[in-house]
């Protein structure tokens, strides 16, 4: 599996889906920073294309010499050397926000592949405690059919109901409903028991 499988929901549908980490998009920031300060240590001015413009129409009208003189060459030059340098650091913000939200497009892909197979084994624990027949309650009835007295046995099971159309996108709810089942039973059988921390994502994804 890699980062373009990832993009379309490719993850695997076993365990191994929680070992998936979600990517953090403070990354790409932390590197944009690294190269604005490399690439334009100047950027905090952000009139001084202005300023440089302002400072050669004021030599040109003052200065005989300026015109085409050394001067207006390394003028013009260091313009058109911010200039780019200032285009260059925009291309790399837009670069940085398409990776953004990509990172964001995969991280939405994962955790919803964590919480659809987190669903699964939950609906399977329910099935299991459905099948095991956990004895809620025993009762015995007697009924007298003319001179012979009939006993009957009762046994009533838990049972939790409702719950096989409960998918990823309704995990809180399937949760809950095996939360009550267990204080009501007192029987454990919630899996995965940590299944907020195998899903959540963190403060920068």
């Amino acid at each position: 599996m890699n980062f373009y499988s990832g993009l379309r929901g490719n993850f695997a549908f076993s365990p191994s889906v929680y070992d998936y980490e979600y990517l953090s998009t403070q990354t790409p920031n932390k590197y944009l920073k690294e190269f604005a300060i490399n690439l334009y240590p100047y950027r905090t001015s952000s009139n001084d294309l202005n300023d440089l413009e302002r400072c050669s129409d004021d030599a040109r009208a003052t200065n005989d010499f300026y015109n085409g003189g050394r001067l207006e060459y390394y003028m013009n030059h260091w313009y058109n050397n911010i200039k780019q340098a200032r285009e260059d650091l925009s291309y790399l913000e837009q670069s940085i926000s398409a990776i953004n939200a990509a990172i964001t497009q995969y991280n939405d892909e994962l955790q919803k592949a964590k919480r659809e197979y987190c669903a699964y084994e939950m609906r399977r624990a329910c099935t299991e405690f459905n099948y095991s027949y956990h004895v809620k309650k025993e009762w015995t009835e007697t009924k007298k059919v003319g001179n012979t007295t009939y006993t009957y046995y009762y046994t009533d099971y838990w049972e939790i109901k409702d719950y096989s159309n409960l998918r990823g996108d309704k995990l809180e709810q399937l949760a809950s409903k095996i939360e009550i089942m267990e204080d009501k039973s007192g029987i454990k059988f919630m899996n995965p028991r940590d299944w907020r921390d195998k899903v959540k994502r963190g403060p920068n994804t």
